[in-house]
Formats: structure tokens, C-alpha cells, sequence
């Protein structure tokens, strides 16, 4: 920021010796008036000379005049005002020596006259000598000489043409030492003062800044003391001096003496003019004092009046002081320094212009776009001579004005930044770089070099806001500096660690986690360690950034850290927006971390208050991450969010979707068919940006809900997969193909032989969870359909067995792997025949699963169909083993046939996991189950499936009679009880 235009110095005016006449009646006697002699007494106080006549007239009109010479209020300072005591002797006397008085007395006039005028001249001529000194060599040489001679004026005027001559060059003779030694015989003269007047006390402070003097220098504070005797006689000159020069010295005036002058201000501030204005308001925001609404509307009020006098530098500093202040001035304010703007806009400075700019998005104000242009224009007029400063608080403000620059503007700057990349300090770079990714601008790469190359040469001066800002906005600008300038960088975090604030902590970690950097282990130690210590000051956006960028890295933080973070976000949850909640549990099951179950319901309760302001994004996070933590959300939470996609469904991206209905599958949720209906209106919206994790996920989680996506759906699933099958990892495919199987879906050849050659390709990468999905799947997928239209290449299932016999003697094969392996083998026959050892394996946990089905237990839908079977007469076995030993019917029963025969059925209770279910409410068996009907019929047997949700819209009486029915259609007598 640029200081104001300086203020104009004191300028002398010639003095008039002042006269006063007195009158002074004196009693007159008749008989004494031809006898009374006047005597004369001259009485000397205080330099003020006292002669008192008599007249002719006066003795016979009654009065005595007395003349006082030299007195005066002010003349140059040579005189103060002084107290005289006039002492007059009257004795009588005749007219002779009445007239012989006169002319004594007109003699002594002439005198004492000609005295004053000698003593005024020379005081003029002192004070002309030291104007007119031609450098501050010439002022020392005066001030030497006479500097006990000097009055106030004299001394106000020669540290002001010090001031003015020091500050150039060519009028600059004088060392350090001997401008010092000047500067003391002026303090030591002042100080013989018993009093100062008004306006030299703010010259001469005005002087003493701009000749640099630090604020608490005694000199400064004994002519601030002054200030508050005579700031009843300051013009709107000196006040505005006076608060500039304490600005400048960064003194720090009393409570008193401000409210002094805010006092003074309001009685002359009709009498302020542009400068006086617009120094004023920059004094007191550089001095971050804060001036009453009555003084700050009474100013404002003032600038209005005058404001078509404004000069480019005042209207700049007036409104960048506004902006540091706080202070909103009122729209007509704005609209008017924004049209006297318009009308001087070519003749403003670089420093007036990037003033201008950073005051208006300080103060969030959005100027008219007339006025952007017309500021841009003269940017680029005379954009070589912007400074580092001026360029950096430019971005910075359009940046935050979220104003697009023409790409005019912007390629001028970086020009301009190019050249004078070497004086950019550290706050001006990170301010640049900040602006830049805010602005989502992408500056060239040479630019960005620089700007690297010249951080590296002064890293060690960056604070702590400039390195969060700095990488902030690499990691938002995609941008990779080198490992040189990352490490310089966290060198520096090392360096000053303790003053990092949460926000620059949370920045910090963010962006490495976002340019995926690996900070060293002592730098995520400090981090931690500064975190602690400052943790009560977190907010939540500060604990959400934090937490989600340590799961993005990878980084498990110690118990202690966490501890606290979830103790600071209970204390401010109700702060927290949608996003900040989504980021938190997120990064909690990224993370693995386990919660409280008061931090988890305290989350809950503030999604259920602000659902109606989540993002895509954000539920599809929420929702993924209580899925990841196994955490079971109230049903009111549930239906909350479900309404709340509906609401912005049309916005969600192919990541939401999946994650979605990923968490809903893996929480055992079931959304409304509304939803889902939604869900895949909008998946065929966009199923071409849709990526192969996601179309993997998707088919999973529907096939795991037992949701049947329409034809339509399925349809531009496969057409996308075959777009984009080559990108497909082991997993995508296993998890692809298992749904299909699962839903009973058929692909297309092409979309099966798509598959098949990325199989092929990725064999050796297959994981055994993988491997053993697979086979089951394609085992599944060749089984389901009746037409026998799905065939798998052998080399296929050659490869995957070889792998999965490798897997096997490594012991990396869990118990469910070995149940698929025996189910595959069953279904596939010999293309499918696994080694002795590994079949011996597989079916041991085969027979290991149907003991676990034997027990005892049975669900309600069983125990409702044995007390039927009960009524009814009929005997069955329950849990009985299949001569293959495969499965476990649920009830065999051996019922008899009108011949006398026995007829054996399978009756089996299966529940809702064991169809799939449309948006239209149909149901159809999944693919398991349609495997094991296969199976029971291939032995001989007649298989009844008791479906749920048919069996329980049915009374008792209903139910027995539906029982029966199906008995008897398959021909087995019943005798009901």
C-alpha cells in the first residue's frame, strides 16, 4: 500500500504587529485640571512595552487612552500572548509640560516602532533564508548559526525543508550523522518552548515522519503531547498531517488525544478538502484505529460534496481505507467514487490502480463492469510499471471478485511478472500463485518456473500463511513443483512450525495430499504436534480438511490426535456445513478409525438438520462412509438422504451413483423403488462417463440388493463395458461377472467375449478372492440359462484353475474360496477338475457349510411351513442331505400316491434373498437358487419353493389350502387333521 500524497508543508505569511487601544476613565476634578501633570512610566513585562498620554480633549472629556504596543496573539511566534500590568502615574502639571509630554511620548513611539520593525525584519529574513535553502547542506549551515535565534516557525520550517530536501536525491548533501546532528539542535530548541502553537506541532510531526523517526522517539512524544492543548486550533490541514505522520511512525497516540481529534474533525469537516479526506481515513486504517459511525458518515458525507475534486491517489486511499477499516460505506458512496473514477481513470497509477481493486473485493463490492474495463484498459496502458506489490494485490483481487480478466490482461501480467520476478517478496508470490488457482487460470510453464526459482531464494522469509497458500494453490493448479522446492518448503514449515494457524495447518495437508506428495516423518510429527496445541481453535472446516487429506496420504495420526479432533468437532458440529460432515466420516472410514458412538449420533443429528443442503457428492460420500464403517443410521437419517436424491438426483455423477448404491448394498438397505427408479434414469443419462470401477460396482451392489435393473439398463451397462473393458482390473471383472450370474443376466457374445480376452490378459494379476468369484461365476452364468447360448472359452478356465492350485499351496485361500471352488467343479464337470488335493479341500468346507445348515435353528417362514405340513398329514424330514451331497432340502417330504406309491419332494422356504425384485415389484430367483432347483431336479427330485412375500400375504386357512393345492397337483394324497 502506498502512502498518500504528501501534505503540503507550512507556508509563512507575513505578521502585522498588532495595536490595541484601551481606554481607561479616570475621574476628573475641576480643580486639578489646570494643575495636573501627566508622568510616564514604561513598564517592561514580558517583552510588551506599555506608554500612556493624555490629551487636551481628554482632560476636559474625561479619559485617558493607553496604547500597547506589541501586543499580539500570534505574530510569527516572536510574541506570546502575555500577561501586562500597566501601572500609570498622573501628577498635575501646566500646559507646557502637558505638551512637552506629547512630544516625548510621540518621540518614544517612534522609537519602540522602529525597534519592532527591526526585530520583525530580521525574523522574516531568518525564516526566508532557511525556504530558501537550496539543499538541506544550506539549512544545517543556517540552523547552526541561529539556531538560538529560532522561534517555532523557524524551527517547524527547517525540519520541514529538511524533510523535503533529504527525500532527493540531487538536494541531498548531508550524511546520516550530520542530518542527526541537525536534527538535535532543532529538539534541543523546541524543547526550550514553553508552549507550541497548532499548526507547527503537526508540521513538525509531519517533518519527523517523513524524515523517519520511529514512533516512540521522545521528540514525537512530546509533540504529541502537545496535540491535545491545541487540536481546538487544527485545520483540517493539520489534522489530517498530524494522524498521517503518526501513521507513518506507527506511533501509538493516546485514547485521549484520538478522541480529541475525531471531536475536531467533526466541527471543521465541511472545511476538509479531497487530500485532507483521503489522509485521514488512511491514517486511522493504518493505525487500525476505529473511528466512531458519527465521525466515518460525517467524512463520507463530506467526500460526497466534493467528491468531483478527487484526485486518482485520494480516491485509491480512501477506498483501501475503507477496506481495511471494515468499514461499508453507503451504495451512493460507492456509485460515486466509482463515476469520479471513470472520469480520471487515465490518470491513475499502478499503486492507485491495484489499491483500487484490492479495496473493492476486501470489501466484497462488485463493481460495474464498466468500471472493471475501464481499470483493465489502463492496466495494460501502463502495465510495465507495475510493481511486484501491485501486481500481486491485482490477481489477488480479481481472484476474489471471481472477475474473469481478459486473456489480454492476464498474458500481460504474467509479462510483467517475468521481468520483475526478482523483487517479488514471499507474500507477493504466494498471493499470485493463490489468485492464479482461485481463478482456475493456468499461467505458462516458464511463468511457473520462475515463480518456483525465485520462492527457493527466499523460502526462508515465508510466514506460515505464504507456504499454506503456495502449495494450496499448486495442488488446486494440478501444477508438480520439483522435489527441490517441495523440500525447501517443508524446511521452512519445519522452521516455523509454532505459528501456523489451523486454517494454514489445514491447507498444508491438504494440498500434499492432493499432489499426492509424501511428507517426511519429522514434518507430519511437527504438524501433529502444532495441531494439539492449537486444537480448541479448529473449525470445521479446518477439522474436515485436516482429517480427509491424512486419509487421502495414507497417514495414520496417533490416538491422541484424533481423540482430540473429535473432541473439538463435538464442541462445534452445529457449525459444520454438508460438506464438512461428508469429509469427516469419509476420512474416519478411509481411515479406519473408529468414532464414539457420540461423535457418530452427534454427525447424524447435524446431517438430519442440514440434508436439505447436501450435495451429490456429499450424500454419496455420507452414505459410502457408514456403509465402510458398518455403521447402522436411524431410519430417519436414511429416508432423509433418499429424499434429499430425489431432490438433486439429476445432478449426480456416475462416482456418486456407484458409491451409493455400493453403501446401500453393503448396509443391507433397501431403498424405495422411486429411488432406485431415479438412480437409473440417470445412470443411462450419463453411462458414458461411467469408468470401469464404477460400472463393476453398480451391477455388484444391485445384484447383493437383489435389485433388477430394467433391459434397457443392463443393456447400456454392457454396451459401455465393452467401451472400455480394457481398462478393467481382476477385481472389476470378478465382481462383473459374479453379478450377471447372480441376477441371471445373459451378455452378449461380444460383451462375454470382451471379457474373456481381458481375463486373458490379466490372469497372473487375479488375487484368490478373484479367482474363485470368477470361476463360481462363469460356472453360474453357463448353468442359469436354458437356451445353453453361454459358452467360456477352456483356456479361460484352464488359467484360472492353475492359478487358484498356485493359491491353494501358498495357503491363501479362505474357506469360501473352497466352497466356490467345490460348487464350480460340480457345475462344470471335467472342464473344470482340480487337483485331488485341492478337490479334497474344497469339498471338506463344502461339508463344513451344510453342517452349519443343519442346526437346529430354523427362520419363521420354515416354522409356519411345518405346522402346515403338520395339519395336513404329511411327513417330510427336515434338513435332509441329497444323495450327492450338495445340498440340504429344507423339508423332503415322502408322500403317498393314489397308487400307493411314494413320491419324493423337495420343499424349500426361500426368503427375499433369494429373488431378484424389479422397480415394478416382480420377482424372479437369482441365480443360486435357480442352480440348486437344477440340481434337485437333475436327482429326480420334484422341487416347491414356498416364496416369502407370496406366503405371507395368506391367512392360515389360505396358507394350508395353497399347501395342499400344490401337494395334490403333484400328486400326493393329503389327509388334513
Amino acid at each position: 500500500m502506498s502512502r498518500p500524497c504528501h501534505a503540503t508543508s507550512p507556508s509563512p505569511s507575513p505578521s502585522t504587529w498588532s495595536r490595541r487601544i484601551v481606554s481607561v476613565k479616570s475621574t476628573w476634578s475641576p480643580a486639578l485640571a489646570l494643575r495636573r501633570r501627566i508622568r510616564i512610566r514604561r513598564i517592561d513585562r514580558g517583552g510588551v512595552r506599555v506608554r500612556v498620554r493624555s490629551s487636551d480633549r481628554r482632560r476636559s472629556g474625561g479619559g485617558l487612552a493607553v496604547g500597547l504596543g506589541s501586543l499580539s496573539r500570534r505574530d510569527y511566534g516572536y510574541c506570546a500572548s502575555s500577561r501586562t500590568s500597566l501601572v500609570a502615574f498622573a501628577a498635575a502639571g501646566d500646559d507646557k509640560s502637558n505638551k512637552r509630554y506629547d512630544d516625548d511620548a510621540k518621540q518614544s513611539r517612534r522609537k519602540s516602532s522602529q525597534r519592532t520593525s527591526n526585530k520583525d525584519s530580521a525574523a522574516k529574513i531568518l525564516n526566508a533564508r532557511i525556504v530558501k535553502a537550496r539543499n538541506d547542506g544550506e539549512v544545517a549551515d543556517i540552523v547552526k548559526q541561529h539556531v538560538g535565534e529560532f522561534n517555532e516557525i523557524h524551527v517547524s520550517t527547517a525540519a520541514n525543508k529538511l524533510a523535503k530536501l533529504t527525500a532527493r536525491r540531487h538536494t541531498r548533501t548531508l550524511g546520516k550523522s550530520q542530518r542527526d546532528s541537525v536534527l538535535l539542535l532543532l529538539e534541543g530548541r523546541l524543547r526550550g518552548f514553553d508552549s507550541i502553537s497548532a499548526r507547527p506541532v503537526a508540521n513538525l510531526l509531519w517533518s519527523y515522519a517523513k524524515l523517519r523517526y520511529p514512533g516512540n522517539h521522545s521528540v514525537v512524544h512530546y509533540l504529541s503531547d502537545h496535540v491535545f492543548r491545541v487540536v481546538d486550533d487544527f485545520s483540517p490541514q493539520s489534522l489530517a498531517n498530524t494522524v498521517w505522520a503518526w501513521a507513518t511512525m506507527r506511533h501509538e497516540p493516546s485514547a485521549d488525544a484520538l478522541a480529541a481529534l475525531e471531536r475536531r474533525v467533526l466541527a471543521c469537516v465541511d472545511d476538509f478538502g479531497p487530500q485532507e479526506l483521503a489522509n485521514t481515513v488512511w491514517a486511522w486504517a493504518t493505525m487500525r484505529h476505529e473511528p466512531s459511525d458519527k465521525v466515518l458518515d460525517a467524512l463520507e458525507h463530506r467526500m460526497l460534496a466534493c467528491v468531483d475534486d478527487f484526485k486518482p491517489q485520494a480516491l485509491a486511499n480512501t477506498v483501501w481505507a475503507w477496506a481495511k477499516m471494515r468499514h461499508q460505506p453507503s451504495s451512493e458512496a460507492m456509485t460515486a467514487l466509482e463515476r469520479r473514477m471513470l472520469a480520471c481513470i487515465d490518470d491513475f497509477k499502478p499503486q492507485a490502480l491495484a489499491n483500487t481493486v484490492w479495496a473493492w473485493a476486501t470489501m466484497r463490492h462488485q463493481p460495474s463492469s464498466e468500471a472493471m474495463t475501464a481499470l483493465e484498459r489502463c492496466m495494460l496502458a501502463c502495465i510495465d510499471d507495475f510493481k511486484p506489490q501491485a501486481l500481486a494485490n491485482t490477481v489477488w483481487a480479481w481472484a476474489t471478485m471471481r472477475h474473469e480478466p481478459s486473456a489480454d490482461a492476464l498474458a500481460a501480467l504474467e509479462r510483467r511478472m517475468l521481468a520483475c520476478v526478482d523483487d517479488f517478496d514471499p507474500q507477493s508470490l504466494a498471493n499470485t500463485v493463490w489468485a492464479w488457482a482461485t481463478m482456475r487460470h493456468q499461467p505458462s510453464s516458464q511463468v511457473l518456473d520462475a515463480l518456483e526459482r525465485r520462492m527457493l531464494a527466499c523460502v526462508d522469509d515465508f510466514k506460515p500463511q505464504d507456504v499454506a497458500n503456495t502449495v494450496w494453490a499448486w495442488a488446486t493448479m494440478r501444477h508438480q513443483p520439483s522435489s527441490q522446492v517441495l523440500g525447501a518448503l517443508e524446511r521452512r514449515m519445519l522452521a516455523c512450525i509454532d505459528d501456523f494457524k489451523p486454517q494454514a495447518l489445514a491447507n498444508t495437508v491438504w494440498a500434499w495430499a492432493t499432489m499426492r506428495h509424501e511428507p517426511s516423518a519429522d514434518a507430519l510429527a511437527a504438524l501433529e504436534r502444532r495441531m494439539l496445541a492449537c486444537v480448541d481453535d479448529f473449525d470445521p472446516q479446518h477439522i474436515a480438511n485436516t482429517v480427509w487429506a491424512w486419509a487421502k496420504m495414507r497417514h495414520q495420526p496417533s490416538d491422541k490426535v484424533l481423540d482430540a479432533l473429535e473432541h473439538r468437532m463435538l464442541a462445534c458440529v452445529d457449525d459444520f456445513d454438508p460438506q464438512a460432515l461428508a469429509n469427516t466420516v469419509w476420512a474416519w472410514a478411509t481411515m479406519r478409525h473408529e468414532p464414539s458412538a457420540d461423535a457418530l449420533a452427534a454427525l447424524e443429528r447435524r446431517v438430519l438438520a442440514c440434508v436439505d443442503d447436501f450435495k451429490p457428492q456429499a450424500l454419496a460420500n455420507t452414505v459410502w462412509a457408514w456403509a465402510t464403517m458398518r455403521h447402522e443410521p436411524s431410519a430417519d437419517a436414511l429416508a432423509a438422504l433418499e429424499r434429499r436424491m430425489l431432490a438433486c438426483v439429476d445432478d449426480f455423477k456416475p462416482q456418486e451413483l456407484t458409491n451409493t448404491v455400493w453403501a446401500w448394498a453393503t448396509m443391507r438397505h433397501e431403498p424405495s423403488d422411486k429411488v432406485l427408479d431415479a438412480l437409473e434414469h440417470r445412470m443411462l443419462a450419463c453411462v458414458d462417463d461411467f469408468k470401469p470401477q464404477a460400472l463393476a460396482n453398480t451391477v455388484w451392489a444391485w445384484a447383493t440388493m437383489r435389485h433388477e435393473p430394467s433391459a434397457q439398463v443392463l443393456i447400456a451397462l454392457e454396451r459401455r463395458v465393452l467401451a472400455c473393458v480394457d481398462d478393467f482390473d481382476p477385481q472389476n471383472l470378478a465382481n462383473t461377472v459374479w453379478a450377471w450370474a447372480t441376477m441371471r443376466h445373459e451378455p452378449s457374445a461380444d460383451a462375454l467375449a470382451a471379457l474373456e480376452r481381458r481375463m486373458l490378459a490379466c490372469v497372473d494379476d487375479f488375487k484368490p478372492q478373484h479367482l474363485s468369484n470368477t470361476v463360481w461365476a462363469v460356472a453360474m452364468l453357463m448353468n442359469n440359462i436354458e437356451s445353453d447360448k453361454i459358452t467360456i472359452d477352456q483356456n479361460i478356465l484352464d488359467r484360472l484353475l492353475r492359478r487358484l492350485e498356485h493359491a491353494a499351496q501358498l495357503r491363501s485361500l479362505d474357506v469360501k474360496d473352497y466352497q466356490q471352488i467345490f460348487q464350480a467343479h460340480h457345475l462344470l464337470g471335467d472342464r473344470f477338475k482340480p487337483s485331488v488335493a485341492l478337490l479334497d479341500q474344497a469339498r471338506e468346507a463344502w461339508a463344513k457349510q451344510l453342517a452349519s445348515v443343519s442346526s437346529p435353528s430354523r427362520s419363521s417362514l420354515e416354522k409356519e411351513v411345518v405346522a402346515c405340513l403338520d395339519r395336513l398329514g404329511i411327513t417330510y424330514d427336515v434338513k435332509a442331505l441329497t444323495e450327492d451331497g450338495m445340498h440340504r432340502i429344507d423339508m423332503l417330504v415322502r408322500g403317498r400316491t393314489d397308487d400307493g406309491g411314494e413320491r419324493l419332494l423337495a420343499i424349500e422356504c426361500d426368503g427375499p434373498t433369494h429373488f431378484m425384485r424389479d422397480s415394478d415389484g416382480k420377482y424372479r430367483i437369482d441365480g443360486s437358487t435357480y442352480a440348486r432347483n437344477c440340481d434337485l431336479r437333475k436327482l429326480d427330485l420334484d422341487v416347491l419353493c414356498i416364496v416369502v412375500h407370496n406366503w405371507i400375504r395368506l391367512k392360515r386357512d389360505e396358507r394350508d389350502a395353497y399347501l395342499s393345492r400344490e401337494l395334490q397337483e403333484r400328486g400326493i394324497v393329503v389327509f388334513s387333521r
